[in-house]
């Protein structure tokens, strides 16, 4: 394949004989990014994922462009990009014009660069070189300074803004969305990358002129939903959800005459609305649509649909007429914010680490019996939260457990007139397990290593609330709120017996030819403390512990270890006890 005003495409790069016609396509150019960025303005469109690189992929391309000087390369390709031409064009400065260009494929890429130019930008005006950061500005901000190179969307539109205009870094803890975490992440890597590298100026000539790109343009707004696909039948990975957006814009466009107005245009909102909840990072990508497909299929698969299956099930029903594109992003849309709201609250995340139990929870919470009668779904959802627990985590077992029941039960749950007696049953006989297995389990497992900081936080906070119950009290609400808001091993989790004995403050306390490591990370030497309690307590002495210990005596199973004398293996084996006999009385 060649250009007729470019070089030679690289072997394997371009679509097969046919397909980009299809896909009404300019013929691919093998561009410079200076000659990417030349006289065009950049949107990446809502309907489309935030910017979700890590470190790990921003690594990899600080990698190709070291390669790039290192080896001493002229040029390297580097990777594809895929625009639609809006057809509109912003006025610059007199008579001069920019086209607009939507980002079809390549933006997580794109935005990187566009970053490292700014972070280059940055230490050039440090070192007293203003005359080449005021070039790369000028390609950054437009003139008048109302257009910028690029915008991003969602959450993060004004993060990258803020940077690009005025290299505003923003601070990690201020972010809402993994977009905006990741931005500001960029930010910080590509400025290092760039003091790292040493000479500016030289890191400046790579990115603008020796890294290419084929640089593809769709001149017809229906090709954009299709790309995807012939993008992966090349190869190329694209996420399941993103194939699943494509597949339904691409059924709406080509029914759009025979669908009522708009169609297509709210398929995009909802799909908008999908991200934006995607970007707090409560729901997994592939839990939307395999909960979804899983759901509302009559007869879903035994174990669930898979990605893959999930794809095809809705693109055939909205291809076959049985659904709409718009109904079928709605099923979805109503998936991703049911299961976002119900684990904001992080004691249903210790509740949710297997899928099922998130599949079963999504189906009492789109129940139309129970979404009708708040009293009965409380009293599901109590019931699912109680055989959840005894289940997947108390008595150890994995996903592979009982996934047929969940399935059936959850499809019944939303698609036939189950009553709240009949799915409380059914959930108990998913959740039974003896109380025998869970004190073998209990036994033997090392909470702080296999549970998560949830499921442990959840563990004494019930075990919090029968401990109040019997002093004739109520658990205090504020001291508990930060310890969930702050839910993680290492602010809220303490070890009574320390981890490490750095200065032989535990000597003795053990038992003769046992090691700590078999008992130190037990359900029984674990307490839960408010932030900052913890890392204060330390490895110091059993009493020099306790006295920390009493910032936190308002919790009453800190209390009972406070009156201890002493710490030691049998103490904890008693404690194990106790905990092990709580547990049959909460959860059987």
């Amino acid at each position: 394949m060649r250009d007729d005003d470019g070089p030679r495409l690289p072997r394997g790069v371009g679509f097969k004989t046919g397909e980009h016609d299809k896909m009404a396509l300019q013929e691919p150019r093998l561009y410079t990014l200076n000659e990417v960025l030349h006289d065009r303005i950049f949107q990446v469109p809502p309907y489309q994922r935030g910017y979700s690189w890590t470190t790990l992929e921003r690594d990899a391309l600080f990698q190709d462009l070291r390669n790039v000087r290192d080896l001493r390369r002229d040029e390297h390709f580097m990777a594809t990009l895929v625009f639609l031409n809006t057809g509109k064009q912003e006025m610059i400065g007199g008579a001069d014009r920019l086209s607009v260009y939507d980002v079809v494929d390549g933006q997580q890429r794109l935005t990187t660069l566009v970053i490292l130019l700014k972070a280059i930008e940055k230490n050039l005006r440090k070192n007293a070189q203003k005359a080449q950061a005021e070039k790369i500005d000028a390609i950054l901000v437009k003139e008048q300074k109302d257009l910028i190179l690029l915008q991003t969307n969602h959450d993060a539109r004004d993060t990258l803004d803020g940077y690009l205009r005025k290299g505003h870094i923003g601070t990690l803890e201020s972010a809402v969305t993994m977009h905006q975490r990741e931005l500001m992440r960029a930010f910080r890597e590509c400025e290092r990358f760039v003091d790292d590298w040493g000479n500016p100026v030289g890191l400046l000539d790579v990115l603008k002129n020796r890294i290419k790109f084929v640089f593809f343009v769709l001149e017809d707004a229906g090709a954009v939903y299709t790309v995807f696909e012939v993008l992966n039948s090349r190869g190329l990975n694209v996420d399941w959800l993103d194939k699943m957006k494509s597949a339904l814009m691409g059924v709406a466009f080509e029914k759009q005459k025979k669908l009522p107005a708009g169609e297509l245009r709210s398929v995009e909102q909802e799909w908008t609305e999908i991200y934006r909840v995607l970007g707090k990072e409560r729901v997994k990508d592939d839990d939307v649509l395999t909960i979804a497909a899983t759901l509302h299929a009559h007869q879903p698969p035994g174990k669930g649909f898979q990605e893959a299956g999930a794809l095809d099930f809705f693109r055939e029903e909205a291809r076959g007429g049985k659904l709409t594109p718009l109904e079928a992003s709605q099923i979805l849309r109503d998936v991703v914010r049911a299961l976002d709201r119900f684990l904001e609250d992080p004691r249903h995340r210790a509740v949710c680490r297997v899928k099922q139990a998130r599949l079963l929870a999504t189906a009492l919470l789109l129940s139309p019996q129970l979404k009708k009668d708040s009293e009965s779904q409380e009293k599901a959802l109590a019931a699912w939260e109680k055989a959840m627990y005894r289940l997947y985590v108390l008595a150890d077992e994995d996903s592979r457990t009982r996934v047929g029941a969940c399935v059936c039960l959850a499809s019944e749950i939303l698609n036939a007139n189950l009553s709240l007696k009949q799915i409380i049953q059914r959930l108990n006989e998913i959740g039974n397990v003896t109380p025998e297995e869970a004190t073998a389990v209990l036994n033997r497992i090392e909470a702080y290593e296999e549970w998560t900081s949830e499921e442990i936080i959840y563990f004494f906070w019930k075990y919090e609330e029968r401990l109040a119950a019997e002093s004739g009290e109520e658990i205090d609400p504020i001291t508990w709120g930060k310890i969930w808001q702050n839910a993680s091993k290492d602010k809220s989790v303490e070890h009574i017996y320390p981890q490490k004995d750095p200065y032989g403050n535990w000597k003795g306390k053990g038992r003769q030819n046992v090691k700590p490591e078999s008992f130190v990370h037990r359900l029984a030497n674990l307490l839960v403390l408010p932030p900052g309690i913890n890392s204060k307590a330390g490895t110091n002495a059993f009493r020099d512990k306790a006295d920390v210990y009493k910032n936190a005596s308002g919790l009453h199973h800190v209390r009972k270890i406070m009156k201890l004398k002493d710490w030691n293996l049998s103490a904890l084996e008693k404690r194990e006890k106790d905990l092990i006999r709580f547990a049959h009385e909460q959860w059987w």
